[in-house]
């Protein structure tokens, strides 16, 4: 431990080493100093943290947690140093800050952040969302059945999802998002789509494109999506879970009119980070610090990132959109109850589900038709808080208004504070601070 915390000195940003490298080289070996800096910081924290932690040799760094298959062409065996709990890093913050604000629109499901976080939250705000219920449709469709990996392995499926999806195509203005579970579902659909002739017929209505793996594509297929919504014409995106497009990009109005959530992407079993995770959490002391079993960690992780790809429609409150819950365990199953529940609260109470394809066809027809002859008014400018919410005495303020939702938090003492706002990142106006 005193060896670590002598290197870890010794390669600090501001150490004499790094004053010496700026002063002579000024850069050479500055990157080599950053990484021992690093490892010598994960080190120590590991030492002091012993039982949160697990240490892998992996086959391939780029991809530590698989089983080897899949990974790159030339894999860079070495070493894997995880942190199994955030509290790790988070604890530390939340002592010494004064008062800490979590805000999302997709923090939910909320159950694990306590346990996950090690501090407790006092105050917890989950928000419906800003738009009104008119301009919001949502579907469960059992179309495919219950989405699981045997279903996803079936020969019938690509026909299936190209089926369901020309069965709205003609009628959906702008653009598609289609979400899937792996990068590998999406090439078999689409080798499928192309000799069985039902790309050709989606591509009378839209323009297919879909996301591939890395950054280095994304631009170009963004732009081309982009381009087939300009035309008017409109596009098809095929992307995965937990991937760029579904969980860092903003698809405001014709960009994303539906929203197709096909399966229910739990992590894979295979992944040597999800075994060890479920295993930290299933431990007595984990469970006794207040954790969620490996079990309800493995659930939790699959509808963080389900509520993230549900939430690129919707971006303001004069947005509109359609959007599909595609797997029956959503629909007239023993789970859906359950299932359902653990999606976003602005959607989760509006879940319809039709037995028959045309009732559920007519109703998505008339959404667009309404929409397209009585269009949202144009944004307004956000508000403001008024003089007198300033003066107002409440630890915490609210104002929803026509533009937005305002939170401002003050004297509410030492603390960490979970906040969920259910709406849409354009009109969400967050104020930290003291108001009077």
């Amino acid at each position: 431990a005193e060896v670590i915390q002598q290197a870890t000195s010794a390669s600090a940003f501001d150490g004499e080493l790094m004053r010496n490298i700026n002063q002579s080289t000024g850069k050479f070996g500055k990157q080599s100093l950053d990484v021992a800096n690093k490892v010598c910081e994960g080190l120590a924290a590991m030492l002091k943290n012993a039982r949160d932690y697990a240490m892998c040799a992996c086959t391939d760094l780029e991809n530590p947690g698989s089983d080897g298959r899949g990974g790159s062409s030339r894999p860079k065996p070495g070493w894997a140093l995880w942190c199994l709990r955030p509290a790790v890093a988070f604890r530390p913050v939340a002592n010494e800050a004064l008062c800490v604000i979590l805000t999302s629109g997709t923090l939910s499901p909320t159950d694990s952040l306590e346990g996950e976080l090690g501090v407790a939250f006092p105050i917890k705000v989950e928000a419906p969302h800003i738009i009104p219920r008119g301009q919001l449709h949502v579907e469960a469709s059992a179309a495919l059945g219950d989405f699981t990996r045997a279903v996803q392995d079936s020969d019938k499926m690509p026909h299936q999802l190209g089926t369901l999806l020309l069965r709205y195509a003609p009628m959906v203005p702008g653009g598609m998002l289609v979400f899937l579970p792996r990068y590998s579902l999406i090439s078999r659909v689409m080798d499928e789509w192309g000799r069985s002739g039902m790309l050709r017929q989606l591509e009378a209505h839209k323009t297919v494109v879909v996301e591939e793996p890395g950054a280095q594509t994304l631009q170009g297929t963004m732009d081309e999506f982009k381009a087939s919504i300009e035309s008017g014409k409109g596009g098809l995106f095929l992307a995965v879970y937990r991937g760029k497009v579904s969980e860092g990009l903003d698809f405001k109005d014709d960009n994303a009119r539906a929203v197709f959530c096909v399966g229910i992407p739990f992590p894979s079993l295979g992944d040597v980070k999800v075994k060890l995770k479920r295993e930290y959490n299933s431990h007595p002391d984990s469970r006794t610090s207040g954790m969620l079993s490996g079990g309800e960690w493995y659930q939790h992780q699959a509808f963080r990132a389900y509520n993230q790809a549900l939430g690129r429609c919707i971006r303001h409150q004069h947005d509109y959109a359609c959007i599909f819950l595609v797997d029956a365990r959503f629909c007239m199953h023993n789970e859906a109850a359950h299932n359902r529940s653990m999606v976003s609260k602005w959607m989760r109470n509006f879940v319809q589900y039709f037995t028959h394809p045309q009732e559920s066809r007519g109703t998505v027809k008339e959404f667009f038709e309404r929409h397209r002859e009585n269009p949202p008014a144009p944004p307004l400018r956000p508000a403001t808080f008024s003089s007198a919410a300033r003066a107002a005495p409440p630890a915490a303020l609210m104002e929803v208004s026509a533009a937005g939702v305002g939170v401002g938090a003050r004297g509410w003492g030492k603390g960490p504070v979970a906040m969920q706002l259910e709406a849409a990142a354009d009109d969400t106006l967050v104020h930290v601070g003291n108001f009077a």
